[in-house]
């Protein structure tokens, strides 16, 4: 079934104060960190998602790397920010992004300008709240609550060369099950409870049939999820980012459904 897709009146992108520097990754040493090679160094940089990007090999994948701007000792110089399929040498790449924290960020810039007129009326006021345990932001927008999730476990159209042999691991269904109902319940005063699927890339249309080949022993319990969460009165939207070395623009969004 094909959906019907929103397309997004142009917004004034968010600009990175510095441009991001482009290197391309020797190996991911562990969850934490990768090794990059950026202007003829092998440097040690943060991964800011410990889970498996999409089945990819990242070894000599480009990427997009952000600077400190406070220089810790402590802390690694360089964040990865987004990664690439295309060769190193290729002009005009496309990026991936990868960091799940900065999507919050991304998210309350678009709101505050107006971004999701579809969604969210504009006379809101947007707010940041915890309201599904300490690890989860999530937003307050008028009589809306809002959680953000962006998944890496599924990325399209990566070649079989690029690809790890091992299957990801297995996503924490019972925690995101807690997650979903705390937020459904979560302010008396809330008329509205939405999820928005973050991808800082252009990807298709989500389904929760994509997950039955990764997943087969539990492609029942997220199934199960999904339509737990239609049943609770969740709204579920899909928005899609693209990234460049220099800014990061919304390019559209559009309900999903918890059908196959």
């Amino acid at each position: 079934m094909i959906w019907e897709v929103k397309l997004i009146l142009p917004i004034k992108p968010i600009m990175f104060s510095v441009p991001l520097e482009e290197g391309v990754i020797v190996e991911r040493k562990n969850r934490f960190d990768m090794l990059i090679a950026l202007n003829g160094q092998t440097i040690e940089c943060h991964c800011p998602t410990t889970w498996n990007i999409g089945q990819l090999n990242v070894a000599g994948r480009p990427c997009l790397l952000s600077r400190r701007e406070k220089p810790d000792p402590r802390k690694t110089p360089y964040t990865v920010e987004a990664v690439s399929l295309n060769e190193p040498e290729e002009p005009n790449k496309k990026w991936i992004g990868i960091n799940q924290t900065a999507a919050n960020r991304y998210v309350e810039y678009f709101l505050k300008n107006d971004g999701f007129p579809d969604i969210l009326p504009s006379s809101s006021r947007v707010r940041r709240a915890r309201l599904s345990g300490k690890s989860n932001l999530d937003f307050i927008v008028g009589e809306a609550c809002i959680a953000i999730k962006m998944p890496l476990l599924v990325l399209p159209d990566i070649p079989e060369h690029m690809r790890i042999g091992s299957k990801p691991s297995s996503p924490n269904t019972e925690r995101f099950l807690k997650r979903i109902t705390k937020l459904a319940h979560s302010l008396p005063d809330i008329k509205r409870t939405l999820l928005l699927v973050i991808y800082i890339h252009d990807h298709p249309e989500f389904h929760i049939g994509e997950f039955r080949e990764l997943y087969q022993d539990y492609y029942p319990a997220i199934k199960d999820i999904a339509a737990r969460s239609a049943e609770m009165g969740i709204e579920n939207w899909q928005v899609n980012f693209s990234l460049n070395s220099t800014s990061v623009s919304l390019d559209r969004y559009f309900p999903l459904h918890t059908d196959e």
